[in-house]
């Protein structure tokens, strides 16, 4: 799953009871994370507060005054494509923006089909070669 909003995740029983008179302090890097628009939720999250939500009340913590339900600001993998929809056709070259798409798709795994796929990523261009699957990883394409 992925934030639908730029904010910070969180785990919404940790919201619980969160309102103007009695705000809810949560500790930065173990109970809210801050998070961008797409990226992936971190392990044990399931809500985004919005950052126009949020105080800061030192640099160490964040206070909510509302309680988060599940899911909240929070989009699912492969909302956005259509079971059946081509996501990257045979032959192309990928480039990160395909990555993404095929992330967004939820497929780590890409079938290059015993061809070569070009990977493009940043400044960096490579030519890797597939026999069969490859494994979209946080460190890129592992065959």
């Amino acid at each position: 799953h992925g934030a639908a909003m730029d904010g910070f995740a969180v785990a919404c029983r940790e919201t619980v009871g969160a309102s103007a008179k009695t705000p809810v302090r949560l500790a930065l890097g173990t109970q809210a994370m801050a998070i961008d628009t797409g990226e992936a939720l971190p392990d044990g999250f399931d809500a985004v507060v919005m950052i126009e939500d949020v105080h800061f009340p030192d640099d160490e913590s964040i206070e909510i005054v509302s309680a988060l339900p599940p899911y909240k600001h929070v989009r699912l993998t492969g909302e956005d494509v259509v079971t059946g929809e081509l996501v990257l056709p045979q032959g192309k070259v990928v480039s990160a923006y395909d990555i993404g798409a095929l992330l967004a798709a939820g497929r780590t795994r890409l079938d290059t089909s015993g061809s070569c796929a070009s990977i493009i990523s940043g400044r960096w261009s490579r030519r890797a070669c597939c026999p069969c699957w490859c494994a979209v990883t946080s460190r890129g394409i592992a065959g």
